[in-house]
């Protein structure tokens, strides 16, 4: 296949955007488009190169494996490798588990199912996993598996017209899947091939002869024009909140193709000359590399740092690292490997030493995970410290994200009859980590009471999160129907992480995803939707009014602190590492920080008969400092916001003896 040199101009433009967005600068919101600028290249390149050997009779399905595996496993291996090596110093049991699990799914080629199964790509978790960029490397591993086997059979067939006809119908269903999809699930359309096949397809419809070239070089200009602002203009306009991939990610798909198809005519467009500049081929050559280094490097610094958000100057210096790591793993890695006899390796050698290669790789992840992160590698105070962050309430296997059940879901004072319990326990993640404090608490005064919580979904009617959590809007209609149907209870007591959805907004250092809300309910006057905390004050005010009938009482219990870095993991990795220990949280910023929430929840229980407003902040934010740790260093929280199982015992109990007289 004739170089092109303005496909590799095309890879800096897709890798840089990558590059930059992972790095923290502002601007660069929407820079993880650069993912599907790939997949479109790729797709091209690969159906490009397979459609005419099959068409000259001369393709062999080894002879494309033997060369993927040059191009793609020398580098990925060694960043693993590499990955493994750092994570062996600066990672906690739990941390070397998962990347155990992560390296094991990269040389399985199943990254992106594993990810899609564990972690949404724009969540704080996904920051620390040094691992995570491979989900795309699997995306694109699966093509290679897959299509060119494909072609073969259609080729023999019926030619090109058969392989262009059914890339096409099969590009349109992974489209139309995408689509449909996305509301519902997420993480499984923005990892799995099926969803990000169209992407892939569009390249492949390219190179099997769908469409050429203007002949006219004004045309070409004006869809040069057009693909340059398909691809650039998403960097800057999207963010974490743009539902992706789907027809947002139309622009920079349609635009890679824009570029590619107008750059195969001699002369191409002006565009074309400058993806040809030599500077940005340059970086092509080395934007595989530079994908693989850069994430890890970024990773790791967060983890050592203990945040998401990385000062600027450590985003930027990690820049030109990447690239002098890239440049140095694409000479003496990527170029060796690639070479073929009588300077390079073998069709032999490189399957054996790949086999071979991989294998080290899951032996030691299963080692990982089988080990508990190699534990013993750490002192008996390290693993202490590190052990409060696996903390939980022990109903949350079966009780979170659950149906309300009576049975499983048991807390405080067993009940004679399970059908005749005395309260109800409602809410969050939040209501999760305090659950064994609340069940404490009522077995101490004699009450039984039933567990019903679901992460991400406040205990509120009438309200939706944005972008829409259905497995929410269910949870809360059984809710629904699980109340009104057991009016006869005649406690009700909630909790949750009432400060994120009054603000909408995370610490900064959190990185997460901002939360919107929408107001689904019927009132006289709607709440402005631009405005979180009125729709919470709205959905909650008509809730309590729902379930207060029948003489039955509410207690709402005031937020649990959240904190803007992880205790738990600070404090241990500073042991292990010999940092000094991170100081106590910001009082001020956590007074801010509830303010508005606090003034909400008393006034609505204020205004309604039977409803009670009992704080529980202060228990761990008072005098002017929030206390996140007892007298012998253990911290009270598994994570920035949710207090351990022993930490609840420990701080609330006391406190929490009041619900049941106000309850009476």
């Amino acid at each position: 296949m004739k170089y092109r040199p303005d496909i590799d101009g095309l890879r800096a433009l897709a890798v840089l955007p990558v590059l930059l967005y992972h790095a923290g600068l502002p601007a660069f919101t929407g820079g993880y488009i650069g993912v599907d600028i790939f997949f479109v290249i790729s797709g091209f390149l690969i159906t490009g190169i397979v459609s005419r050997e099959l068409a000259n009779r001369q393709f062999s399905l080894i002879n494309f494996y033997e060369r993927r595996a040059r191009r793609i496993l020398p580098a990925l291996v060694l960043v693993v490798l590499a990955s493994y090596i750092v994570g062996w110093v600066v990672l906690l049991p739990g941390e070397l588990e998962d990347l155990g699990k992560s390296g094991t799914a990269a040389a399985l080629f199943v990254s992106n199912i594993y990810f899609g199964l564990s972690t949404d790509y724009f969540a704080t978790s996904a920051e620390y996993d040094p691992l995570l960029h491979t989900w795309s490397l699997a995306v694109e591993e699966q093509f290679y598996l897959a299509f060119p086997p494909l072609l073969m059979v259609l080729y023999a067939l019926s030619g090109n017209k058969a392989a262009l006809w059914i890339t096409i119908l099969l590009s349109i269903g992974s489209f139309v899947c995408t689509i449909a999809m996305l509301p519902s699930s997420p993480s499984w359309v923005f990892y799995l091939i099926p969803f990000r096949a169209w992407e892939l397809g569009i390249g492949a419809i390219l190179a099997l002869g769908a469409w050429s070239a203007p002949n006219s070089r004004i045309v070409r200009e004006i869809a040069g024009i057009i693909g340059l602002t398909g691809i650039t203009l998403p960097v800057f306009l999207y963010d974490t909140n743009t539902m992706f991939p789907g027809i947002s990610a139309v622009p920079p798909v349609l635009g890679a193709a824009l570029l590619i198809l107008i750059g195969g005519r001699n002369g191409g467009s002006f565009v074309t000359s400058i993806l040809s500049n030599r500077m940005l081929v340059g970086v092509g050559l080395i934007s595989y590399s530079l994908y693989l280094w850069h994430w890890p490097i970024l990773s790791y610094l967060r983890v050592i740092y203990g945040s998401t958000e990385l000062p600027l100057i450590w985003g930027i210096t990690v820049v030109p690292v990447s690239i002098v790591l890239a440049w140095l793993s694409w000479k003496y890695v990527e170029g060796p490997f690639r070479a073929r006899p009588p300077r390079g390796l073998g069709r032999a050698a490189i399957f054996g030493i790949s086999a071979f290669c991989l294998t080290s790789i899951s032996v030691v992840g299963v080692a990982a995970y089988l080990s508990n992160g190699f534990s013993s590698r750490l002192s008996p105070d390290v693993l202490e410290i590190a052990a409060v962050s696996q903390d939980r309430n022990p109903l949350r296997v079966q009780c979170l994200n659950s149906s309300p059940n009576l049975a499983d879901c048991a807390i405080g004072l067993p009940a004679d009859n399970p059908e005749k319990v005395d309260f109800v326990f409602w809410g969050d993640s939040h209501a999760d980590a305090i659950a064994p404090a609340v069940s404490l608490s009522a077995e101490n005064n004699a009450v039984s009471g039933v567990f019903i919580a679901h992460s991400a979904c406040p205990p509120i009617f009438f309200v939706e999160r944005q972008p829409a959590n259905e497995s929410c809007q269910v949870f809360l209609d059984d809710v629904r129907v699980f109340l009104e149907s057991n009016s006869s209870i005649p406690l009700i007591v909630m909790h949750a992480r009432w400060p994120l959805s009054v603000e909408g907004t995370r610490y900064a250092v959190d990185g997460e995803t901002a939360v919107h809300l929408r107001w689904s309910g019927e009132v006289a006057t709607l709440p402005d939707e631009r405005d979180n905390a009125a729709i919470v004050e709205a959905g909650l005010r008509a809730s309590l009014l729902r379930l207060a009938r029948n003489n039955r009482s509410i207690v709402l219990l005031g937020p649990t602190p959240e904190i803007n870095y992880n205790p738990t993991l600070a404090s241990a990795r500073a042991k292990m590492l010999g940092f000094s220990v991170v100081p106590a949280f910001n009082f001020e910023l956590h007074q801010k920080r509830i303010a508005k929430t606090d003034e909400i929840l008393q006034r609505v229980a204020d205004e309604i008969e039977g409803v009670e407003y009992l704080p529980i902040a202060d228990l761990i934010c008072s005098q002017e400092i929030c206390q996140i740790a007892n007298d012998d260093g253990i911290p009270f929280f598994i994570d920035d916001d949710h207090l351990s199982s022993a930490a609840s015992r420990h701080l609330l109990t006391t406190r929490l003896n009041q619900i049941w007289a106000l309850g009476e």
